[in-house]
């Protein structure tokens, strides 16, 4: 899944906890995982390679006119999911607001532990990574990017109905 479609999906679910920003977060953050089970497709990082030498088996070019590129994907799609759940969870008050944007990125978070991963290779952070790989799916869509995004928004919809019913 995308980043932006996991901070959609991390603050909307921690919208079932309203006054609980703790378990907003957790829920958010565990959202991740829960959605990468699902098949999806995702775009491609071609910074990022496949490291036999490793068990956890990825590395990264961090010297490479790859990595800017994909770092400012990354960014671009950070950015979307946060500003996206501003947009569509219409938060009014600056405690909404930051529970919003501290969800968001709650339900980003364990992508941005992989990457620390591949830096340091520490626990927690092997853990982490091991169990990220674990719980993933493998039957990724290989499709065109727009059939690709179109069908995650298609999910968040579904998704965002679903949550909203219960609040």
């Amino acid at each position: 899944m995308t980043l932006t479609t996991h901070a959609l999906v991390g603050a909307t679910a921690a919208q079932l906890f309203p006054k609980n920003p703790l378990i907003g977060f957790f829920v958010a953050f565990l959202s991740h995982f829960i959605i990468d089970m699902i098949p999806h497709w995702d775009y491609k990082l071609k910074s990022f390679h496949k490291d036999l030498g490793h068990p956890l088996d990825i590395g990264v070019d961090l010297k490479s006119k790859k990595f800017l590129i994909d770092i400012s994907k990354i960014i671009l799609d950070l950015i979307l999911g946060i500003g996206g759940a501003l947009i569509i969870l219409q938060p009014e008050s600056s405690y909404e607001i930051s529970f919003v944007i501290f969800t968001a990125f709650a339900g980003q978070l364990p992508d941005g532990f992989q990457f620390l991963y591949v830096l340091l290779r520490v626990e927690p952070l092997k853990s982490l990574q091991w169990f990220h790989n674990k719980i993933q799916t493998y039957s990724r869509l290989d499709i065109r990017p727009l059939y690709g995004i179109s069908l995650q928004a298609i999910f968040f919809v579904i998704f965002f109905l679903i949550v909203k019913s219960f609040s």
